[in-house]
């Protein structure tokens, strides 16, 4: 008989994988589950058990992505300050006291920089809207050039027909830029009101800071009792590699953000603050986030006349940095604890991206950070 219940919870987390567009997946895990559950002592069934907890965990942070992320920033913020927190406590200030010295002047500060920085960036984006066209007919100054060489060398071209396919490729091109740093400016927008209104981020963090015995001891009296050690160990090292990742992310976003605007700035280049804030937010993404911060560089080299030394300083920069980061700064800075194979995190990027756009993206690697940990400690794997 207990056989026959583990193969049905197993058949169950089939049925979620393959038919959840027509059975409700939440019920399905629900149901593995507590099938599960009553079996939890018989050999090879904990993987199963764990597997369906988590696929519940994520379906559902997925399902309500949009209105768990306050909770996730909250919760990445606590990860963030918990170090400084530690610290006034240690000198005998009492936590609440030391929590509000730490998250009131980020409620205040916060919001102030991303203004200025938004008008700034406003500004600079309002100038590059207009050097735009200077960059087509620049493209198009080179392409009759090329069709002049190609014509005196004995080529027969029709330069009419070809003029006009060009223009009308460069006319989509440029309104698709337009719309494209259009959409950056409302998301811009987006975050700052986001980020200014929305209270309940600095809620959730003061609620996890101060509360962290209490939740991790609620926590864990759901794990049943000879199970805590094992979960007990699985969070000491999750909480190791998230606070390594989030601490080291921010840092690394405000270094690079300053070193690629300040050299940019010391070698002449235009919309320096621009192109620091690009740098500084793209990192965020790993490994894809340095060539995205790059092509908007790239474009204004060309702009900015003569545009092979500017393009030669623009990759001096750029490439500078980059090895700055890869050999020094990230080492040191987020540690071999966070490391992830660059194909894992481009296909997490992708996967984040489908899932939940810009959110998607930004929380993907941490999401493999979770199941890198998941798997190693319920599964016995070394990832």
């Amino acid at each position: 008989m207990d056989r026959i219940l583990f193969y049905l919870a197993v058949l169950t987390l089939l049925t979620f994988v393959f038919f959840s567009k027509v059975f409700s997946p939440v019920w399905l895990i629900l149901l593995a589950i507590f099938i599960l559950w009553y079996q939890r002592n018989t050999k090879g069934v904990k993987p199963f058990l764990f597997t369906a907890i988590f696929l519940l965990i994520a379906y559902t942070t997925f399902l309500y992505f949009s209105i768990l992320i306050p909770f996730i920033i909250g919760i990445g913020l606590a990860y963030i300050v918990a170090p400084v927190v530690d610290r006034l406590e240690k000198r005998k200030i009492p936590r609440i006291l030391s929590i509000l010295i730490v998250i009131l002047p980020l409620i205040a500060l916060i919001p102030s920089v991303l203004f200025l920085l938004v008008i700034n960036l406003t500004t600079e984006l309002r100038g590059l809207i207009e050097k735009i066209p200077e960059l087509f007919d620049f493209g198009r100054q080179f392409i009759t050039g090329v069709i002049q060489r190609l014509e005196g060398a004995g080529f027969a071209i029709d330069q009419e027909v070809l003029l006009k396919a060009i223009n009308s490729y460069l006319g989509s091109l440029l309104n698709g830029i337009v719309h494209t740093i259009s959409q950056i400016g409302q998301g811009l927008r987006g975050i700052f009101f986001f980020v200014y209104n929305f209270f309940l981020i600095p809620i959730v963090a003061y609620i996890i800071l101060a509360d962290r015995e209490k939740i991790y001891k609620w926590i864990m009296n759901l794990i049943p009792k000879e199970e805590q050690n094992h979960f007990d160990l699985f969070i000491k090292k999750l909480n190791i590699s998230f606070s390594l990742y989030f601490r080291g992310q921010i840092v690394l976003m405000i270094l690079v953000g300053f070193i690629t605007g300040f050299l940019l700035w010391l070698l002449g280049i235009r919309y320096y603050v621009f192109l620091g804030i690009m740098a500084g937010l793209c990192n965020l993404i790993p490994n894809v986030g340095y060539v995205i911060s790059l092509i908007p560089a790239l474009l204004i080299g060309i702009l900015t006349p003569p545009f092979h030394i500017s393009l030669f300083k623009i990759l001096l920069v750029y490439v500078s940095e980059q090895m700055l980061e890869n050999f020094l700064l990230g080492p040191l800075i987020i540690g071999k604890a966070s490391r992830l194979n660059p194909a894992v995190v481009i296909l997490a990027l992708i996967l984040g991206g489908g899932i939940g756009r810009f959110w998607g993206i930004i929380f993907a690697v941490p999401a493999v950070i979770f199941l890198r940990e998941f798997l190693n400690q319920f599964f016995g794997l070394n990832l």
